[in-house]
Protein backbone atom coordinates (compact mmCIF):
# COMPACT_ATOMS: atom_id res chain seq x y z
CA UNK A 1 0.00 0.00 0.00
CA UNK A 2 3.05 2.29 0.20
CA UNK A 3 2.71 3.07 -3.49
CA UNK A 4 -0.99 4.06 -3.26
CA UNK A 5 -0.52 7.67 -2.05
CA UNK A 6 2.17 8.56 -4.65
CA UNK A 7 0.04 7.06 -7.44
CA UNK A 8 -3.08 8.97 -6.31
CA UNK A 9 -1.04 12.16 -5.98
CA UNK A 10 0.29 11.78 -9.51
CA UNK A 11 -3.24 11.14 -10.83
CA UNK A 12 -4.59 14.29 -9.13
CA UNK A 13 -1.62 16.28 -10.42
CA UNK A 14 -2.41 15.19 -14.00
CA UNK A 15 -6.05 16.20 -13.54
CA UNK A 16 -4.98 19.59 -12.18
CA UNK A 17 -2.60 20.12 -15.10
CA UNK A 18 -5.53 19.58 -17.47
CA UNK A 19 -7.82 21.74 -15.30
CA UNK A 20 -5.42 24.36 -13.86
CA UNK A 21 -8.14 26.17 -11.94
CA UNK A 22 -7.92 23.27 -9.47
CA UNK A 23 -4.35 24.16 -8.48
CA UNK A 24 -5.26 26.97 -6.06
CA UNK A 25 -7.84 24.92 -4.06
CA UNK A 26 -5.43 21.96 -4.04
CA UNK A 27 -2.64 24.16 -2.69
CA UNK A 28 -4.86 25.57 0.05
CA UNK A 29 -5.95 22.03 0.95
CA UNK A 30 -2.56 20.28 0.88
CA UNK A 31 -0.17 22.92 2.25
CA UNK A 32 -1.60 22.52 5.78
CA UNK A 33 -0.99 18.76 5.56
CA UNK A 34 2.58 19.04 6.75
CA UNK A 35 2.33 15.56 8.25
CA UNK A 36 2.24 14.25 4.66
CA UNK A 37 6.02 14.62 4.60
CA UNK A 38 6.08 11.23 6.33
CA UNK A 39 4.24 9.63 3.39
CA UNK A 40 7.05 10.18 0.88
CA UNK A 41 10.77 9.29 0.72
CA UNK A 42 13.18 11.65 2.44
CA UNK A 43 16.64 12.56 1.08
CA UNK A 44 18.58 13.34 4.25
CA UNK A 45 21.68 14.52 2.36
CA UNK A 46 19.75 17.61 1.21
CA UNK A 47 18.96 18.67 4.78
CA UNK A 48 22.40 20.28 5.03
CA UNK A 49 20.88 23.09 2.91
CA UNK A 50 18.16 23.73 5.52
CA UNK A 51 15.56 22.02 7.68
CA UNK A 52 13.40 19.49 5.82
CA UNK A 53 14.85 20.47 2.42
CA UNK A 54 15.15 16.80 1.55
CA UNK A 55 11.51 16.00 2.24
CA UNK A 56 8.52 15.84 -0.06
CA UNK A 57 4.94 16.56 0.99
CA UNK A 58 1.62 16.98 -0.76
CA UNK A 59 1.94 20.76 -0.50
CA UNK A 60 5.38 20.76 -2.09
CA UNK A 61 4.30 18.41 -4.87
CA UNK A 62 1.38 20.62 -5.89
CA UNK A 63 3.54 23.73 -5.51
CA UNK A 64 6.05 22.35 -8.00
CA UNK A 65 3.18 21.15 -10.17
CA UNK A 66 1.71 24.66 -10.40
CA UNK A 67 5.12 26.24 -11.04
CA UNK A 68 5.79 23.66 -13.76
CA UNK A 69 2.46 24.42 -15.39
CA UNK A 70 3.14 28.16 -15.18
CA UNK A 71 6.60 27.90 -16.78
CA UNK A 72 5.28 25.60 -19.50
CA UNK A 73 2.55 28.13 -20.31
CA UNK A 74 5.09 30.95 -20.55
CA UNK A 75 7.23 28.99 -22.98
CA UNK A 76 4.14 28.12 -24.99
CA UNK A 77 2.84 31.69 -25.05
CA UNK A 78 6.29 33.26 -25.41
CA UNK A 79 5.91 35.60 -22.47
CA UNK A 80 2.35 36.94 -22.87
CA UNK A 81 1.82 36.47 -19.14
CA UNK A 82 -1.00 38.80 -18.28
CA UNK A 83 -3.62 40.08 -20.68
CA UNK A 84 -6.62 42.28 -20.03
CA UNK A 85 -8.20 44.20 -22.89
CA UNK A 86 -5.59 45.58 -25.26
CA UNK A 87 -2.78 45.68 -22.71
CA UNK A 88 -0.48 42.95 -21.52
CA UNK A 89 1.69 43.02 -18.42
CA UNK A 90 4.45 40.75 -17.24
CA UNK A 91 3.81 39.59 -13.67
CA UNK A 92 7.46 39.90 -12.69
CA UNK A 93 7.31 43.58 -13.67
CA UNK A 94 4.88 44.25 -10.84
CA UNK A 95 6.70 46.54 -8.35
CA UNK A 96 5.89 44.10 -5.56
CA UNK A 97 7.59 41.20 -7.33
CA UNK A 98 10.60 43.38 -8.17
CA UNK A 99 11.03 44.44 -4.53
CA UNK A 100 10.84 40.83 -3.38
CA UNK A 101 13.22 39.77 -6.13
CA UNK A 102 15.70 42.33 -4.80
CA UNK A 103 15.46 40.68 -1.37
CA UNK A 104 16.14 37.24 -2.84
CA UNK A 105 19.04 38.45 -4.99
CA UNK A 106 20.64 40.20 -2.02
CA UNK A 107 20.26 36.96 -0.07
CA UNK A 108 21.98 35.12 -2.92
CA UNK A 109 24.83 37.65 -2.99
CA UNK A 110 25.29 37.17 0.76
CA UNK A 111 26.92 33.83 -0.05
CA UNK A 112 30.12 35.92 -0.38
CA UNK A 113 30.21 36.67 3.37
CA UNK A 114 27.82 34.02 4.70
CA UNK A 115 28.78 32.06 7.80
CA UNK A 116 26.79 29.07 6.49
CA UNK A 117 27.08 28.73 2.70
CA UNK A 118 24.90 25.59 2.32
CA UNK A 119 22.06 27.25 4.23
CA UNK A 120 22.44 30.39 2.11
CA UNK A 121 22.20 28.33 -1.07
CA UNK A 122 19.21 26.39 0.27
CA UNK A 123 17.47 29.55 1.49
CA UNK A 124 17.97 31.31 -1.84
CA UNK A 125 16.58 28.35 -3.79
CA UNK A 126 13.61 28.08 -1.45
CA UNK A 127 12.76 31.78 -1.76
CA UNK A 128 13.23 31.60 -5.52
CA UNK A 129 10.75 28.72 -5.73
CA UNK A 130 8.24 30.63 -3.59
CA UNK A 131 8.71 33.74 -5.75
CA UNK A 132 7.78 31.62 -8.76
CA UNK A 133 4.79 30.30 -6.81
CA UNK A 134 3.57 33.87 -6.28
CA UNK A 135 3.88 34.60 -9.99
CA UNK A 136 2.15 31.33 -10.87
CA UNK A 137 -0.82 32.23 -8.65
CA UNK A 138 -0.85 35.70 -10.24
CA UNK A 139 -0.95 34.16 -13.71
CA UNK A 140 -3.57 31.55 -12.88
CA UNK A 141 -5.99 34.06 -11.34
CA UNK A 142 -5.49 36.61 -14.12
CA UNK A 143 -6.10 33.93 -16.73
CA UNK A 144 -9.66 33.36 -15.49
CA UNK A 145 -10.21 36.77 -13.83
CA UNK A 146 -11.32 34.84 -10.78
CA UNK A 147 -11.75 37.03 -7.69
CA UNK A 148 -13.20 34.40 -5.38
CA UNK A 149 -11.13 31.29 -6.00
CA UNK A 150 -8.53 32.06 -3.32
CA UNK A 151 -10.65 33.51 -0.47
CA UNK A 152 -13.40 30.90 -0.89
CA UNK A 153 -10.82 28.09 -0.83
CA UNK A 154 -9.26 29.52 2.33
CA UNK A 155 -12.61 29.86 4.08
CA UNK A 156 -13.73 26.32 3.20
CA UNK A 157 -10.48 24.56 4.11
CA UNK A 158 -10.11 26.54 7.34
CA UNK A 159 -13.60 25.55 8.51
CA UNK A 160 -12.74 21.89 7.81
CA UNK A 161 -9.55 22.17 9.87
CA UNK A 162 -11.38 24.13 12.58
CA UNK A 163 -13.93 21.33 12.92
CA UNK A 164 -11.11 18.79 13.01
CA UNK A 165 -9.42 20.70 15.81
CA UNK A 166 -12.63 21.01 17.83
CA UNK A 167 -13.18 17.27 17.37
CA UNK A 168 -9.75 16.71 18.90
CA UNK A 169 -10.44 18.81 21.99
CA UNK A 170 -13.92 17.30 22.42
CA UNK A 171 -12.90 13.65 22.11
CA UNK A 172 -9.24 13.65 23.07
CA UNK A 173 -8.41 11.87 19.80
CA UNK A 174 -5.54 13.89 18.35
CA UNK A 175 -4.67 13.39 14.69
CA UNK A 176 -1.10 14.66 14.92
CA UNK A 177 1.44 15.36 17.67
CA UNK A 178 -1.10 14.58 20.38
CA UNK A 179 1.70 13.64 22.76
CA UNK A 180 2.88 17.25 22.60
CA UNK A 181 -0.37 19.22 22.60
CA UNK A 182 -2.94 17.10 24.44
CA UNK A 183 -1.22 17.36 27.86
CA UNK A 184 -1.35 21.17 27.70
CA UNK A 185 -4.90 21.46 26.32
CA UNK A 186 -3.98 22.79 22.88
CA UNK A 187 -5.11 21.56 19.47
CA UNK A 188 -3.27 21.19 16.21
CA UNK A 189 -4.82 19.90 12.99
CA UNK A 190 -2.02 18.58 10.75
CA UNK A 191 0.39 21.54 10.97
CA UNK A 192 3.76 20.94 12.60
CA UNK A 193 3.11 23.90 14.93
CA UNK A 194 -0.07 25.08 16.66
CA UNK A 195 0.95 28.68 16.01
CA UNK A 196 0.94 28.05 12.24
CA UNK A 197 -2.44 26.34 12.60
CA UNK A 198 -3.73 29.47 14.39
CA UNK A 199 -2.31 31.66 11.62
CA UNK A 200 -4.16 29.65 8.98
CA UNK A 201 -7.43 29.90 10.92
CA UNK A 202 -7.09 33.70 11.01
CA UNK A 203 -6.61 33.78 7.23
CA UNK A 204 -9.81 31.75 6.92
CA UNK A 205 -11.64 34.11 9.29
CA UNK A 206 -10.68 37.16 7.21
CA UNK A 207 -11.86 35.40 4.05
CA UNK A 208 -15.17 34.52 5.72
CA UNK A 209 -15.76 38.10 6.89
CA UNK A 210 -15.04 39.56 3.46
CA UNK A 211 -17.44 37.06 1.91
CA UNK A 212 -20.12 38.23 4.38
CA UNK A 213 -19.50 41.86 3.43
CA UNK A 214 -19.73 41.30 -0.32
CA UNK A 215 -22.66 38.84 -0.37
CA UNK A 216 -24.81 40.91 2.05
CA UNK A 217 -27.93 38.68 1.90
CA UNK A 218 -29.34 37.29 5.14
CA UNK A 219 -28.67 33.63 4.39
CA UNK A 220 -25.01 34.32 3.57
CA UNK A 221 -24.65 36.45 6.68
CA UNK A 222 -26.14 33.74 8.90
CA UNK A 223 -23.96 31.05 7.33
CA UNK A 224 -20.91 33.29 7.55
CA UNK A 225 -21.56 33.96 11.25
CA UNK A 226 -21.73 30.24 11.95
CA UNK A 227 -18.47 29.60 10.11
CA UNK A 228 -16.82 32.56 11.84
CA UNK A 229 -17.78 31.34 15.34
CA UNK A 230 -16.49 27.81 14.63
CA UNK A 231 -13.20 29.20 13.30
CA UNK A 232 -12.88 31.48 16.35
CA UNK A 233 -13.57 28.63 18.76
CA UNK A 234 -10.85 26.54 17.17
CA UNK A 235 -8.46 29.50 17.32
CA UNK A 236 -9.04 29.79 21.06
CA UNK A 237 -8.07 26.17 21.66
CA UNK A 238 -4.84 26.43 19.67
CA UNK A 239 -3.47 28.18 22.76
CA UNK A 240 -1.42 30.39 20.46
CA UNK A 241 -0.68 33.66 22.25
CA UNK A 242 0.75 35.17 19.08
CA UNK A 243 -2.39 33.98 17.27
CA UNK A 244 -4.71 35.60 19.83
CA UNK A 245 -2.84 38.90 19.66
CA UNK A 246 -2.81 38.84 15.87
CA UNK A 247 -6.52 37.96 15.78
CA UNK A 248 -7.49 40.93 17.98
CA UNK A 249 -5.26 43.36 16.06
CA UNK A 250 -6.41 42.26 12.61
CA UNK A 251 -10.09 42.34 13.62
CA UNK A 252 -9.66 45.91 14.87
CA UNK A 253 -8.19 46.91 11.51
CA UNK A 254 -11.02 45.11 9.73
CA UNK A 255 -13.67 47.09 11.61
CA UNK A 256 -11.85 50.35 10.90
CA UNK A 257 -11.54 49.60 7.18
CA UNK A 258 -15.03 48.08 6.77
CA UNK A 259 -17.32 49.65 9.41
CA UNK A 260 -20.42 47.51 8.78
CA UNK A 261 -22.86 46.82 11.64
CA UNK A 262 -23.10 43.12 10.83
CA UNK A 263 -19.32 42.81 10.94
CA UNK A 264 -19.07 44.72 14.21
CA UNK A 265 -21.68 42.48 15.84
CA UNK A 266 -19.96 39.37 14.48
CA UNK A 267 -16.59 40.47 15.83
CA UNK A 268 -18.00 41.38 19.22
CA UNK A 269 -19.69 37.98 19.38
CA UNK A 270 -16.44 36.30 18.39
CA UNK A 271 -14.48 38.14 21.05
CA UNK A 272 -17.09 37.21 23.69
CA UNK A 273 -16.90 33.58 22.57
CA UNK A 274 -13.12 33.67 22.72
CA UNK A 275 -13.20 35.25 26.19
CA UNK A 276 -15.56 32.59 27.52
CA UNK A 277 -13.49 29.80 25.99
CA UNK A 278 -10.30 31.10 27.56
CA UNK A 279 -11.85 31.92 30.95
CA UNK A 280 -13.16 28.38 31.46
CA UNK A 281 -9.96 26.64 30.33
CA UNK A 282 -7.18 26.81 32.95
CA UNK A 283 -4.35 26.15 30.49
CA UNK A 284 -5.51 28.84 28.06
CA UNK A 285 -6.16 31.31 30.89
CA UNK A 286 -2.60 30.87 32.11
CA UNK A 287 -1.25 31.56 28.63
CA UNK A 288 -3.42 34.69 28.34
CA UNK A 289 -2.11 36.01 31.67
CA UNK A 290 1.44 35.60 30.38
CA UNK A 291 0.57 37.81 27.40
CA UNK A 292 -0.81 40.53 29.67
CA UNK A 293 2.49 40.58 31.58
CA UNK A 294 4.35 41.76 28.50
CA UNK A 295 4.58 41.36 24.74
CA UNK A 296 7.85 39.53 25.19
CA UNK A 297 5.79 36.44 26.03
CA UNK A 298 4.54 36.35 22.45
CA UNK A 299 7.84 34.66 21.67
CA UNK A 300 7.42 32.25 24.56
CA UNK A 301 10.48 31.69 26.71
CA UNK A 302 12.87 32.43 23.84
CA UNK A 303 14.00 35.95 24.58
CA UNK A 304 17.57 34.67 24.29
CA UNK A 305 17.05 34.29 20.53
CA UNK A 306 16.11 37.97 20.20
CA UNK A 307 19.10 39.05 22.29
CA UNK A 308 21.51 36.94 20.27
CA UNK A 309 20.00 38.09 16.96
CA UNK A 310 20.25 41.72 17.98
CA UNK A 311 23.91 41.22 18.89
CA UNK A 312 24.54 39.63 15.47
CA UNK A 313 22.98 42.69 13.86
CA UNK A 314 25.07 45.12 15.90
CA UNK A 315 28.25 43.26 14.95
CA UNK A 316 27.26 43.07 11.25
CA UNK A 317 24.89 46.05 10.79
CA UNK A 318 25.11 46.60 7.03
CA UNK A 319 25.24 43.13 5.48
CA UNK A 320 24.39 40.71 8.29
CA UNK A 321 25.81 37.21 8.69
CA UNK A 322 24.31 35.89 5.44
CA UNK A 323 20.94 34.41 4.52
CA UNK A 324 20.24 31.34 6.67
CA UNK A 325 23.22 31.98 8.93
CA UNK A 326 21.31 32.62 12.16
CA UNK A 327 21.24 29.03 13.38
CA UNK A 328 24.94 28.37 12.81
CA UNK A 329 25.81 31.53 14.74
CA UNK A 330 23.59 30.35 17.59
CA UNK A 331 25.27 26.93 17.64
CA UNK A 332 28.79 28.36 17.54
CA UNK A 333 29.42 31.90 18.82
CA UNK A 334 26.23 32.02 20.91
CA UNK A 335 26.03 28.38 21.99
CA UNK A 336 26.18 29.36 25.67
CA UNK A 337 22.89 31.23 25.28
CA UNK A 338 20.93 28.34 23.74
CA UNK A 339 18.04 27.12 25.90
CA UNK A 340 15.52 24.28 25.51
CA UNK A 341 17.51 23.04 22.49
CA UNK A 342 16.06 25.87 20.32
CA UNK A 343 18.47 27.55 17.91
CA UNK A 344 16.24 28.85 15.08
CA UNK A 345 15.04 32.46 15.14
CA UNK A 346 11.40 32.90 16.15
CA UNK A 347 11.14 36.61 15.25
CA UNK A 348 11.20 37.38 11.52
CA UNK A 349 12.40 41.00 11.88
CA UNK A 350 15.32 39.78 13.96
CA UNK A 351 15.99 37.09 11.37
CA UNK A 352 16.23 39.67 8.58
CA UNK A 353 18.26 42.10 10.69
CA UNK A 354 20.80 39.50 11.77
CA UNK A 355 21.11 37.72 8.41
CA UNK A 356 20.82 40.58 5.89
CA UNK A 357 21.46 43.68 7.98
CA UNK A 358 20.19 47.18 7.26
CA UNK A 359 19.95 46.51 3.52
CA UNK A 360 17.65 43.56 4.11
CA UNK A 361 15.53 45.57 6.53
CA UNK A 362 15.18 48.42 4.02
CA UNK A 363 13.98 46.02 1.30
CA UNK A 364 11.53 44.44 3.75
CA UNK A 365 10.25 47.90 4.75
CA UNK A 366 9.81 48.87 1.08
CA UNK A 367 7.72 45.74 0.48
CA UNK A 368 5.52 46.42 3.53
CA UNK A 369 4.97 50.06 2.54
CA UNK A 370 3.97 49.01 -0.97
CA UNK A 371 1.57 46.39 0.41
CA UNK A 372 -0.11 48.79 2.84
CA UNK A 373 -0.38 51.45 0.10
CA UNK A 374 -2.76 49.18 -1.81
CA UNK A 375 -5.62 49.95 0.58
CA UNK A 376 -5.80 53.76 0.01
CA UNK A 377 -5.28 53.20 -3.71
CA UNK A 378 -8.18 50.73 -3.87
CA UNK A 379 -10.31 53.05 -1.73
CA UNK A 380 -9.71 55.96 -4.08
CA UNK A 381 -10.94 53.95 -7.07
CA UNK A 382 -13.89 52.60 -5.08
CA UNK A 383 -15.32 56.11 -4.81
CA UNK A 384 -15.96 56.05 -8.55
CA UNK A 385 -17.59 52.59 -8.57
CA UNK A 386 -21.12 51.36 -7.95
CA UNK A 387 -22.19 49.03 -5.13
CA UNK A 388 -21.62 45.39 -6.08
CA UNK A 389 -19.45 46.21 -9.10
CA UNK A 390 -16.18 44.41 -9.82
CA UNK A 391 -14.19 47.52 -8.90
CA UNK A 392 -16.09 47.96 -5.64
CA UNK A 393 -15.55 44.32 -4.67
CA UNK A 394 -11.87 44.71 -5.53
CA UNK A 395 -11.54 47.08 -2.56
CA UNK A 396 -12.84 44.49 -0.09
CA UNK A 397 -10.71 41.74 -1.59
CA UNK A 398 -7.66 44.02 -1.41
CA UNK A 399 -8.36 44.41 2.30
CA UNK A 400 -8.53 40.62 2.58
CA UNK A 401 -5.14 40.22 0.87
CA UNK A 402 -3.41 42.99 2.86
CA UNK A 403 -4.78 41.85 6.22
CA UNK A 404 -3.85 38.28 5.34
CA UNK A 405 -0.26 39.35 4.68
CA UNK A 406 -0.24 41.39 7.91
CA UNK A 407 -1.52 38.32 9.77
CA UNK A 408 1.47 36.32 8.59
CA UNK A 409 3.89 39.17 9.31
CA UNK A 410 2.61 39.85 12.84
CA UNK A 411 2.42 36.20 13.88
CA UNK A 412 5.89 35.66 12.39
CA UNK A 413 7.27 37.86 15.18
CA UNK A 414 6.39 35.07 17.59
CA UNK A 415 6.81 32.00 15.38
CA UNK A 416 9.40 33.15 12.84
CA UNK A 417 8.10 31.80 9.53
CA UNK A 418 7.48 34.77 7.21
CA UNK A 419 9.18 34.69 3.81
CA UNK A 420 9.28 30.90 4.13
CA UNK A 421 5.48 30.65 4.40
CA UNK A 422 3.95 29.63 1.03
CA UNK A 423 0.63 31.26 1.98
CA UNK A 424 2.43 34.61 2.06
CA UNK A 425 3.46 34.23 -1.58
CA UNK A 426 0.01 33.02 -2.60
CA UNK A 427 -1.47 36.18 -1.06
CA UNK A 428 1.25 38.34 -2.64
CA UNK A 429 0.38 36.94 -6.06
CA UNK A 430 -3.29 37.61 -5.38
CA UNK A 431 -2.61 41.19 -4.24
CA UNK A 432 -0.44 41.94 -7.28
CA UNK A 433 -3.19 40.55 -9.51
CA UNK A 434 -5.82 42.82 -7.92
CA UNK A 435 -3.55 45.85 -8.25
CA UNK A 436 -2.67 45.29 -11.89
CA UNK A 437 -6.27 44.47 -12.75
CA UNK A 438 -7.34 47.84 -11.34
CA UNK A 439 -4.65 49.56 -13.41
CA UNK A 440 -5.52 47.95 -16.72
CA UNK A 441 -9.23 48.26 -16.35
Amino acid sequence: MVWLIPVLTLAILIVAWRNPRLFVPLLILTLPLELSRYWFPHIEALDRFGDFVGGLSLGRIFTFGLIGYFLFEQLRKRGRWFEVGDRSKFSWQSPLFLILLAYILFGAISIIWSVDIPKTIGGTVRLGVLWLLGMAVYYLLSKDRDFWLLPSSLSIVSIILALAGLFEIATGNYFFMGDVYEPIGRINASFIDSNIYARFLILGIIATLVWMVISRDRLSTALGLGVFFVQTAALVFTGSRAGWFTFAFVLLLFVILIPRKSIVFALLGGLVLAGIGIAFNPEQLTRLKEVTEGLRYLSGQRQFLVSAGWDMFLNNPILGVGLGGFQKMMLTEYKDLVQYGVSLSHTSIITTASELGIIGLLILAAALVFILAQIPQALQLRRFSTEGSELNNSYFLTIFAVLGILTIFISAQGEGRFFEDPFLWILLGYLAYLRDLREVG
